[in-house]
């Protein structure tokens, strides 16, 4: 992101003759760098459902069609991919045991307690054990 520091209005003024300045050039270039803390969104997913008036009518069945929920790793689990990839690189890249990622989620509004991290961490690896296995049998 560019944040350019410019004159306005009265500012481009010159204090002793009141002549419009004119810019010449750039002074100078500073990089900042910026943290912008973690979020947690929660997504909530209505699925619906629709049924043909139509052929209830006509046959006495309805025709039912449900819209599609998101897939995630986990079946029936609040977890999305994100936060499960999160909780993983925090246990095994910067090493965060799960008792303080329990206060980290904590701190960002969301009550995670070890155990449901714990049964993330196992499940994933489950998940992830046919990419290990080929990862290793072509090494």
């Amino acid at each position: 992101m560019v944040i350019e520091h410019k004159l306005e209005g009265e500012d481009l003024k010159c204090k002793e003759c009141g002549e419009d300045l004119v810019e010449i050039g750039v002074k100078s270039r500073k990089e900042i760098i910026k943290y912008v803390p973690a979020k947690l969104i929660v997504e909530e997913h209505i699925i619906y459902s629709y049924a043909c008036k139509a052929c209830e009518k006509e046959t006495g069945e309805s025709n039912i069609i449900s819209t599609e929920a998101p897939k995630t790793i986990f079946y029936n689990s609040m977890a999305s991919h994100e936060l499960v990839a999160h909780t993983l690189t925090l246990k095994y890249q910067h090493a965060i045991p799960l008792y303080r990622q329990e206060t980290y989620f904590d701190m960002m509004g969301a009550t995670l307690s070890r155990q449901t991290l714990s049964n993330w961490t196992m499940a994933a690896a489950k998940a992830l054990e046919p990419i290990y296995n080929h990862m290793k049998k072509n090494c």
